[in-house]
């Protein structure tokens, strides 16, 4: 296989995604796919329906986000919005970027956990971009993609605004200084200027490119619903939609025919993508149990501390610890020493 997708959205992206698990899942599986991302808007919900059905289709399961990241304390000045080349730009000055985190192993998993839990944690609902300080302090096994048609770094260089383009790589790249890769992608005619602007700039800052197909809906005639959906979400009639609202144009699941075909001047785009998905060699552990551990005494497992506790309890209660309420408190703690429960009912009873 000379190409994976790393950039796809399931309805998981609610009103942005128009492709359930499952069908993604499928025709991966018919199009001869060996891997297969799942980088849904900001959210992870998917990930356990996703790794079941990947797993059924005997394909190997990328976990990911398109995560939102804040451009406060970076300089985004752009020329002047009166000048020709403002003017030319197709879609409106966004106001966060899009980067594509994909997880490697456990820790980048859990990084991603905290990440989505972040720009979930305002009240009501709405979302928050994380910031340039989220992303350093819980970076660690993750792969980050910067670019793709619908990112800041994209208007940047639409707009001529290279320098800014620059600072704003320089510092992601002090982030992942050895995971970020410059994304590039084709999804119409004139996204091939783009692509030529993104590589240059990738030159400049001696970074990998890779190549991806931004993916919310499996056939281009499924188009006009995820711009109803769009319509939906924004509570607004569909011609008033911002272009930028919606997804990229014929952003529908490509065969790696058409992408070899896209990406004919950037072999190495294509062979790094699948270079990633092989980076990416995390499962989720399904079927464990996984509790944080509390904090234990020096010499006490969380076992023996639960005993103790459940002694001095039955003594407060009952006064006499009599052969009977002993036999039952053993059964009672066997049971859950079995189970691996002992560390649940520790940090219930703080």
């Amino acid at each position: 296989m000379s190409f994976t997708h790393l950039h796809v959205h399931s309805n998981y992206s609610f009103c942005r995604g128009a492709a359930t698990i499952d069908n993604l899942c499928r025709k991966a599986g018919e199009l001869n796919y060996t891997h297969l991302a799942l980088t849904d808007t900001n959210g992870l919900s998917g990930a356990v329906e996703f790794q079941d059905h990947c797993s059924l289709a005997g394909i190997h399961a990328i976990f990911g986000m398109e995560c939102w990241l804040s451009d406060f304390g970076l300089d985004r000045r752009v020329p002047d919005q009166q000048s020709p080349t403002y003017a030319q730009s197709t879609r409106s000055s966004p106001s966060f970027d899009r980067l594509v985190l994909l997880a490697e192993n456990e820790q980048g998993w859990a990084n991603l956990c905290w990440l989505s839990s972040k720009l979930h944690s305002e009240p009501g609902g709405n979302v928050t971009p994380v910031t340039l300080a989220d992303l350093a302090s819980h970076h660690q096994g993750l792969v980050c993609l910067a670019g793709g048609v619908r990112s800041l770094l994209a208007y940047q260089m639409r707009v001529n605004a290279e320098n800014t383009a620059h600072q704003s790589l320089t510092e992601l790249q002090q982030i992942y200084p050895k995971s970020l890769y410059i994304n590039l992608q084709i999804h119409q005619p004139s996204d091939v200027r783009l692509c030529s602007n993104l590589a240059r700039l990738a030159r400049r800052k001696n970074l990998p490119l890779v190549a991806s197909h931004e993916i919310h809906y499996l056939n281009d005639k499924d188009e006009e619903l995820q711009q109803l959906m769009t319509a939906i979400r924004l509570n607004q009639p569909i011609r008033e939609v911002d272009p930028s609202e919606t997804a990229a144009a014929h952003a529908s699941f490509l065969t790696p025919a058409e992408m070899d075909q896209r990406f004919q001047a950037y072999p190495q785009a294509l062979r790094n993508s699948v270079r990633i998905a092989e980076r990416c060699q995390f499962r989720l552990p399904l079927g464990k149990t996984h509790f944080p551990i509390p904090a234990l005494p020096s010499g006490e497992s969380a076992d023996s501390l639960l005993r103790k506790k459940a002694l001095a309890g039955a003594i407060e209660r009952y006064g006499q610890i009599t052969a009977e309420i002993q036999l039952r408190l053993d059964h009672e703690l066997s049971i859950i020493a079995q189970c691996g429960f002992a560390a649940l009912f520790l940090i219930v009873e703080n």
